[in-house]
């Protein structure tokens, strides 16, 4: 699902090639380990820890 958004915003430009996407509130039920996910996740996504501070 997120991939799918993900094409969507670059189609209509609102959101630019290469930007990073956030992702957060992942349910720890319904996935891998944090570490895990970490080593899954290529970019541009980026899986978001406790604490984490981006800037924009």
């Amino acid at each position: 699902m997120i991939r799918i958004m993900l094409m969507t915003m670059l189609k209509t430009g609102r959101l630019k090639g290469g930007a990073p996407v956030f992702l957060t509130h992942l349910a720890r039920t319904l996935n891998a380990s944090q570490d895990e996910l970490e080593r899954q996740t290529k970019r541009p996504f980026v899986v978001c820890r406790d604490g984490l501070t981006a800037e924009i």
